[in-house]
């Protein structure tokens, strides 16, 4: 089968080296009346308060998105958040256990379904969510459709058969269920279960310890890794496209970064000139629970589009009460550090997802500084800034047991628990605005 077209687009802007390897129903949820909450005993209280406060998304009429092939038109909801508060304010918490991403997915049976092109934004006007019907086929005839959609499946199939996935951590609390149990089950189907991350970045809990690096899943079967990334470069440079599109401004901060890293920097994972987030993760067949990407850069777009023949599997919204049918060729880019966002589970068939993002830590500090240079957030302070933000929670907390007590308060606030999260919380809102970051030497 000849390269169409977008293939030898793409493949024209990888190095040599890695060439070589080989319109939906809206319906109001139902929630209890306030005057039957006290018939109801305390947790049943508590469940009817926080679904009356999930706000269902307004119906706003229609809209032209993008530029030229990356254009189509949107039906446009609206939802009772203020931007600034989202964006510039903290991350709130998610409550990550199995009773509470069972209690979403229980209540998303009455949310209203996003089936057709879709952009979500704030009261204000800012879009939080686009979801672009056959998005990643923009600009392709019906042949060519065909050919890169296979291309992408004998990628990810081929990737499968040499690479097992690596299972979730048995304790990662964003799936359902754990991940040996869960992969035990599909296994049972004759089929796989778990994720991949291929991303250039500063691993979890190792902020300031070590420069960002790429991913473990990409440090081993590496053959494997670099034909499959070859094979889904025309993926991500679609959604390129879509961004550049959407939102110039963004694109070009994402953009400019990753031209930065190149290939030097991300080696096998390199996508090409037009690419612009520096991590993918292939989701095959999970179910994720609720969580926010709250590492990722709060204003970046976070883009999915899965492949497969499944049921189910859809992405729910559960703060704005809205829950998107995905299908083969869709695109969701959204906000994910600072929306709720879960996968529901897959109720028939094979699901493959492909998430594409930017860590916060990669697109705002230079790749080989692994000082974060995080500002105290106590007024007054004359410590210099911390390089890590175990640091910083070191910093403000102090240490514990006999040692608090001999403690320097030059050295440590020695604060209690709920102020030290509170001051946290603090710290990363302003290390999201690019403003607050100090700027090298």
């Amino acid at each position: 089968m000849a390269p169409s077209r977008i293939t030898k687009f793409v493949q024209s802007t990888l190095p040599d080296a890695f060439r070589k390897i080989t319109k939906g129903r809206v319906e109001k949820p139902k929630v209890a009346p306030a005057s039957t909450l006290s018939k109801l005993d305390d947790a049943a209280k508590e469940k009817a308060v926080e679904a009356a406060a999930v706000t269902t998304p307004r119906d706003g009429g229609e809209e032209i998105v993008g530029l030229g092939s990356y254009q189509t038109v949107c039906h446009v909801r609206t939802v009772e958040a203020d931007s600034s508060t989202l964006f510039n304010g903290p991350v709130k918490q998610v409550k990550k256990t199995t009773e509470a991403a069972d209690e979403h997915r229980r209540r998303a049976l009455e949310y209203p379904v996003i089936k057709e092109s879709t952009v979500v934004k704030t009261k204000d006007g800012r879009p939080l969510l686009y979801f672009l019907k056959k998005g990643i086929f923009a600009g392709m005839s019906a042949d060519e459709q065909q050919q890169q959609g296979q291309q992408s499946m004998d990628a990810i199939r081929r990737l499968i058969n040499n690479y097992t996935p690596p299972p979730p951590p048995t304790e990662d609390p964003r799936v359902k269920e754990k991940g040996i149990q869960k992969m035990k089950e599909w296994a049972d189907k004759g089929k796989a279960y778990g994720r991949y991350y291929f991303a250039y970045w500063i691993p979890l809990g190792q902020s300031g310890v070590k420069p960002p690096t790429i991913s473990g899943d990409s440090k081993v079967h590496v053959e494997e890794v670099s034909k499959y990334m070859q094979d889904t470069a025309w993926e991500h440079f679609q959604i390129s496209r879509w961004i550049s599109a959407l939102d110039p401004e963004r694109y070009q901060e994402l953009h400019t970064r990753y031209h930065e890293l190149g290939e030097d920097e991300l080696q096998h994972l390199y996508q090409g000139e037009e690419a612009c987030h520096s991590g993918l993760a292939l989701l095959v067949n999970l179910a994720v629970g609720p969580h926010k990407d709250s590492n990722d850069a709060k204003d970046s777009w976070t883009s999915t589009n899965s492949w497969g023949n499944f049921k189910g599997g859809d992405l729910i919204i559960p703060d704005y009460g809205f829950r998107v049918a995905q299908e083969e060729g869709d695109i969701v880019l959204s906000h994910a550090a600072i929306l709720t966002h879960m996968v529901d589970e897959i109720e028939d068939g094979e699901r493959f997802c492909h998430v594409r993002f930017t860590k916060k830590n990669v697109l705002r500090t230079p790749a080989m500084q692994s000082d974060l240079q995080i500002p105290c957030p106590m007024a007054g302070c004359q410590r210099k800034p911390c390089r890590s933000w175990d640091v910083l929670k070191k910093h403000l907390r102090g240490p514990s047991g006999k040692s608090r007590e001999k403690a320097n308060p030059k050295t440590y606030h020695l604060l209690d628990t709920a102020e030290t999260r509170e001051k946290m919380d603090e710290a990363k809102a302003a290390y999201n605005d690019p403003s607050a970051v100090p700027q090298d030497s």
